[in-house]
């Protein structure tokens, strides 16, 4: 496994991201990166963020994910007409049954971006690690990646 930032307890925060395909398609290359200052994330590509599942979101924090974001495309931008309004609504319910079982909101983030803004979703992906440091592990769930 590459080589991430790790605090002082050895800890590293992990990040899945639930990424558009048609949005930062630049994602995909510079996350597998061997920059070791970059935090651990791992990105999986979907045709467009309004598909994606509350079950994704759920699993990843089964397994072991410390953050999720997802990044779609900006309002009026998406390849499918309603699929920033699935995606929102859908992450509104999510994020309030999690903040209900006892985890933080904020380990739910998202990100609108165009496909020309990959620097945006680097400084996004460092910012969430940042975040997350500071809450320690996802305690919630216990199962290993």
């Amino acid at each position: 496994m590459e080589s991430h930032v790790q605090n002082s307890s050895g800890w590293t925060p992990l990040i899945i991201g639930l990424v558009c395909e048609h949005s930062p398609s630049s994602i995909v290359s510079w996350h597998e990166s061997n920059d070791p200052g970059y935090p651990d994330f791992r990105c999986l590509r979907v045709p467009c963020a309004g598909r994606i599942n509350p079950q994704y979101i759920l699993r990843a924090f089964q397994k072991g994910a410390d953050a999720v974001l997802v990044a779609g495309c900006p309002s009026g931008k998406c390849h499918y007409p309603s699929g920033n309004y699935y995606v929102r609504h859908r992450l509104q319910l999510i994020t309030e049954l999690l903040q209900f079982m006892g985890m933080e909101k904020e380990r739910i983030q998202v990100k609108w971006t165009d496909s020309i803004e990959g620097e945006g979703l680097r400084e996004t992906v460092r910012r969430i690690a940042r975040e997350v440091e500071k809450m320690g592990p996802n305690k919630l769930f216990k199962e290993e990646l």
